[in-house]
């Protein structure tokens, strides 16, 4: 309770000197800053920054970052821009239900949704190319390999291309499951050739493994 009122205070001394504007933008670079650097602990650079398409949103931004090799992750941060802060009381009531009749009422939704909205279609099409380029790869990979045999890995190759090529004509709406369903069956196959190992082999294999080289000239 007493970082509560030690919080309404100073936003009410920002109020009282006419700074509040700026004490809400220094806290949202501050928050900002906070989370980029978290991100580039964990190795997960900045990508690109994003612009809201429409009304901007105050105390609001969002960015892509790299996330392992194949994959990219969007932060968004909203903050908030202390409009219409009650500076008479420390804490009030949300009135959603007052807000939640209003859209229905006047079937338009609120003026903030739109901007996160819009960027929900370009990151699913990109996320759509990048698994589909992603599993033809890997279905190169798995030609250099014995793990699978060599038809999954021209089965992933030519699942990935045509994933490329529908999500084309459809504009990337293509449902999660396809994303999904080729690696998965990879998973099961590579499942079910685990478990058919018949035991002797590891224990050849560890006994393998364990037993010295012979030494030129020497004797065992």
């Amino acid at each position: 309770m007493l970082l509560v009122a030690a919080r309404h205070e100073l936003i009410r001394l920002a109020f009282e000197y006419g700074v509040a504007g700026e004490l809400a933008q220094q806290y949202h670079t501050a928050v900002w800053h906070s989370v980029v650097q978290s991100l580039e602990y964990l190795g997960n650079n900045q990508f690109a920054r994003l612009s809201a398409e429409g009304p901007a949103i105050r105390g609001c931004q969002h960015a892509l970052f790299h996330l392992d090799i194949d994959k990219l992750l969007c932060a968004l941060l909203v903050t908030d821009s202390l409009e219409g802060y009650p500076t008479d009381r420390a804490f009030s009531r949300w009135h959603w239900k007052r807000e939640k009749q209003e859209t229905a009422r006047t079937g338009v939704v609120p003026g903030y949704y739109l901007p996160f909205n819009s960027t929900t279609q370009p990151l699913f099409v990109m996320y759509t190319i990048l698994t589909f380029s992603a599993l033809a790869v890997y279905g190169g990979a798995v030609l250099s390999t014995r793990v699978l045999p060599h038809w999954v890995g021209w089965l992933a190759i030519v699942y990935g291309l045509l994933g490329l090529v529908s999500a084309g004509f459809v504009g990337g709406n293509v449902p999660p499951l396809v994303h999904y369903l080729l690696p998965m069956v990879m998973g099961i196959l590579l499942l079910l050739q685990q478990s058919q190992l018949p035991i002797g082999n590891h224990h050849e294999e560890a006994s393998t493994a364990a037993s010295p080289a012979p030494v030129a000239g020497g004797k065992q």
